[in-house]
């Protein structure tokens, strides 16, 4: 046990107490044979016979642990060494001042526990012998302020008070980083795009290509050929039900979606029905606002076409299981698309793995700019939709042969 030091006395900082010395000194002289206690104090127990003496000298040294010396503690060589017993190490060990302590959480201990990484914060489960490494330390806290600084409009004041956002669901704010890569788009590449040779013409076109890039390893999306650019995710579901809907749905068919969607998931599949005779359908959700599956298997039937429904519920925030529904649908042949718009910044999308047909989502929701978004198809559903606009490049409308997508 190691006492605290004494404000009275500097020089005991770090010592153990007398009774530590005695029990380790006792535990010495009963292990070793021949050996009698040292000077200073300490007696052999009983029972242990008397060791002669050890020869004297003219002066006996006296150690120092830890900057300290230690009177009445003398240096004794020549002591045999026997396992299991302490010995000079120990004692020097046990003198030493104890290490800083590093900050702990309860808990947080023991193979097969989830823990937080300290440099994100990310959970992260600890493989076999890291417990054996340290301690793990608490996690480093939410560097709040330093997020804000990113965003300018969050130094605004509103009623004397600086300015809190929470309505992302609705919008999210602006970084600096996206701000000044507009800026510089206007300052140094501004031209339009796949119709020049000249050279802003090739760094508006590059640039433009590279953004197709960054959203098709965004979603994991096999090709940039899947990858449409719209101006957000209502526009991209209109396209789909315009295009491919227009031209695959006829009077009869059944398109579902369910109780949890945005109304752009809605309007756009009430208006093709309307205007060709398809049948709207909807999946209810459960009491605890959960896509109830079992009603959804039981509406699925060859008489459905496409099955449309978001990953996450705008409203109440239901997290669907779109591999799930995807698969169900396919197995009746229906095609199908998920609204990530309320997804794609709060958890990690892969749209090959969830296997759907369509993949929507909106640039302002994930801190890019108004008027952007993305539409994900499949390339041969894509190849199978007409165009829905025409115009500017598209010389489609001119008997010319269709051309490749994505534009």
């Amino acid at each position: 046990m190691i006492t605290s030091p004494s404000t009275a006395d500097p020089l005991a900082a770090g010592l153990p107490d007398v009774a530590a010395l005695e029990r380790l000194a006792n535990q010495f002289f009963r292990e070793v044979s021949g050996s009698s206690p040292s000077p200073g104090g300490l007696a052999a127990p009983a029972g242990v016979p008397a060791a002669p003496a050890l020869p004297t000298t003219p002066s006996i040294p006296t150690p120092s642990f830890g900057g300290h010396s230690v009177p009445g503690l003398p240096v004794i060589a020549g002591l045999p060494s026997v396992p299991g017993i302490p010995v000079d190490s120990d004692l020097k060990a046990l003198l030493s001042p104890a290490p800083p302590s590093t900050p702990q959480l309860p808990g947080f201990h023991g193979e097969g526990l989830t823990v937080l990484d300290p440099r994100t914060n990310v959970p992260a489960t600890p493989r076999p012998g890291d417990l054996t490494r340290g301690p793990l330390v608490a996690p480093v806290p939410f560097p709040a302020e330093r997020i804000r600084q990113q965003f300018p409009i969050l130094a605004e004041r509103v009623n004397g008070k600086r300015l809190v956002w929470l309505d992302n669901a609705a919008t999210t704010q602006k970084p600096q980083v996206v701000i000044d890569r507009l800026v510089k788009f206007y300052q140094t590449e501004n031209s339009n795009i796949h119709r020049a040779a000249h050279v802003l013409a090739a760094r508006a076109t590059d640039a433009y290509e590279a953004a197709r890039e960054s959203v098709r390893r965004f979603i994991g999306a096999a090709s940039t050929d899947e990858i449409v650019f719209v101006r957000g995710a209502t526009e991209g579901i209109n396209l789909i039900a315009k295009s491919w809907g227009a031209a695959h749905l006829k009077a009869g068919d059944e398109i579902l979606v369910s109780h949890l969607e945005h109304h752009a998931n809605i309007v756009p599949w009430q208006q093709l029905a309307k205007s060709n005779g398809a049948v709207l359908k909807v999946i209810p959700v459960t009491d605890d606002g959960a896509l109830d599956l079992s009603a959804l298997a039981k509406l699925l039937n060859p008489k459905v076409k496409l099955v449309s429904v978001t990953q996450v519920a705008n409203a109440i925030g239901t997290v669907v299981p779109v591999a799930e529904v995807t698969a169900l649908a396919h197995a009746v042949g229906a095609r199908v698309l998920v609204d990530g718009a309320q997804s794609v910044s709060h958890m990690p999308v892969n749209v090959q793995a969830i296997g759907c047909d369509w993949f929507v989502f909106s640039g302002h929701k994930v801190y890019g700019p108004t008027g952007i978004g993305a539409v994900y198809g499949r390339k041969e559903v894509l190849e199978a939709s007409p165009p829905w606009q025409g115009g500017g490049s598209d010389l489609r409308a001119h008997a010319v042969p269709w051309g490749p997508g994505p534009f």
